[in-house]
């Protein structure tokens, strides 16, 4: 049984659970590229170089990171390749504070559209999940450096580098990694 976890953050996670070597899990970070976007800034707050382009009739652009579709469904491609059925994902509904700015929950707000939209056309058997419902499986505070620590503890041998340049482990990673384990618990009673 092919279990997914999806921290659908854009320093999130997605990790692959094989129930048949449940201790041997597959985790990559979130894939993140850039996309273009207008400027919103108002004439005032523009900087000297800014007003002499906008003055040329050329039009601002600024830029911001999204979830790379591309690579997020060339994963699940592999995976699908691989062990021919992927009998369970389960993503995280975002949870917003409301401390957040209007254009962070906008972007986190498209990112888990964006990958659920995914899954979804490709027909896969997909579970929201609750931050709160799995990290209180787990005995988690909010806290994500815990989230770490208790992945270390279930998977010691699991790299959670983002990358090789990387020095401290992803928390996004973990508890992607968490999401996969919970749904493979869940999914064996």
């Amino acid at each position: 049984m092919i279990i997914i976890g999806i921290d659908p953050g854009l320093k999130g996670g997605i990790a692959i659970i094989d129930s048949e070597s449940p201790n041997t899990p597959t985790v990559y970070s979130m894939p993140v590229t850039q996309e273009e976007t207008k400027a919103k800034k108002k004439i005032k707050t523009l900087t000297k170089k800014e007003k002499l382009a906008k003055k040329g009739g050329k039009t601002i652009y600024k830029t911001k990171n999204i979830v790379n579709s591309g690579v997020f469904l060339k994963i699940i491609y592999e995976v699908w390749s691989v062990a021919r059925e992927i009998d369970l994902v389960l993503i995280e509904k975002p949870f917003y504070l409301g401390i957040e700015s209007r254009t962070s929950t906008a972007t986190t707000a498209e990112n888990y559209g964006r990958l659920r939209g995914i899954l979804e056309s490709l027909n896969l058997n997909i579970k929201t999940v609750r931050p709160q419902e799995w990290k209180n499986y787990f005995d988690l505070p909010a806290d994500k450096g815990e989230a770490i620590a208790k992945t270390k503890e279930l998977f010691p041998v699991t790299n959670l580098k983002a990358s090789s340049r990387s020095r401290t482990d992803s928390d996004g990673m973990a508890e992607a990694l968490l999401i996969a384990e919970y749904g493979r618990i869940k999914n064996a009673n």
